[in-house]
């Protein structure tokens, strides 16, 4: 949680034994922040959120990415 008058945030962590070219992190890390961005405005308290990538995200398309997230924040 995060005081009332701040905005959410949210971070994706990516490790080097998810992905060991920083081209594939850095993809990884930029699907999840875009999967992420519409959902902040849906979240009533502000709050810090932090993501960590599994070998399979790597593999896994931008919907699979967006849905997994999609899930996560209906259990709000």
């Amino acid at each position: 949680p995060r005081s009332e008058g701040a905005d959410s945030r949210t971070t994706c962590v990516v490790s080097k034994k998810v992905a060991r070219h920083a081209v594939d992190r850095n993809t990884i890390k930029r699907r999840c922040r875009e999967a992420v961005r519409p959902l902040l405005t849906t979240v009533k308290k502000p709050a810090f959120f932090m993501f960590y990538a599994k070998r399979e995200s790597l593999g896994a398309s931008f919907q699979d990415v967006q849905k997994d997230i999609i899930s996560l924040f209906s259990e709000l």
